[in-house]
Parts: structure tokens; C-alpha cells; sequence
């Protein structure tokens, strides 16, 4: 097998994000009706353990992520043996960014259903 180089082209001209998402991220929906205002959230989010099998951070292609949906990396189970960094959409113009991006780069396996709710 071949292996290719990081690809630095920008991710809304790629279709590499969708693969991404496909095995590695999930949707989510969070409903709050208690207080004075309910919520309802919709959230794409990615987890990865902070270093690879071979020892390099995932920092730097989390961060292209997270700054294509305009969001940030956060560091998550920070006191556990492999932490983590998460990225995850955080507002309404993230979340349209990843609608427009699936619309044009479509998931086809068994997330697709879920990004179109």
C-alpha cells in the first residue's frame, strides 16, 4: 500500500473530512427542558487520543479541524492513562459549515441519516 503525504489542501475542497467522520466522529443531540429557556443542541464532535500508536500528537490535524468548523481543540481526560483532545461544533455557524460541507462531501454509510436530522 502507498503511503501518501498529509494532504495541505483546504478541507472544504477535500473530501477527506467526510471519511474522517465516518469512523471517527459522531452527531449528537442534546435536549435541556428544565430553567427558564429550553435548549436544544446538535453537535458534531471528534475525540482522538492525544498521541498516535507511533508516539505524534494529533494536535496539528485536530486543530485544522477545529479551526474549519470554527471551533477549538480541547484537552478531555487529561488524569487517565490516554488522554484525549476533543473537537466539537459549539455554535449555529459551525454547525452550518458541517451541513454545507456533508451536502457537497456526503457521509455513505451508516452516519449518513444521522447528519441529515
Amino acid at each position: 500500500i502507498e503511503k501518501h503525504y498529509v494532504s495541505i489542501e483546504p478541507l472544504h475542497l477535500n473530501p477527506w473530512l467526510s471519511g474522517f467522520i465516518e469512523a471517527d466522529a459522531s452527531f449528537q443531540v442534546r435536549t435541556t427542558l428544565s430553567g427558564i429557556y429550553p435548549k436544544f443542541e446538535c453537535k458534531l464532535e471528534i475525540s482522538q487520543r492525544r498521541e498516535d500508536h507511533k508516539g505524534y500528537d494529533n494536535l496539528d490535524f485536530l486543530t485544522y479541524i477545529a479551526e474549519f468548523l470554527e471551533t477549538e481543540v480541547k484537552k478531555i481526560r487529561s488524569d487517565k492513562p490516554k488522554p484525549e483532545y476533543r473537537v466539537r461544533t459549539t455554535n449555529l455557524k459551525g454547525n452550518i459549515r458541517i451541513k454545507n460541507y456533508l451536502l457537497e462531501y456526503p457521509l455513505f454509510g451508516t452516519k449518513h441519516l444521522d447528519s441529515l436530522d
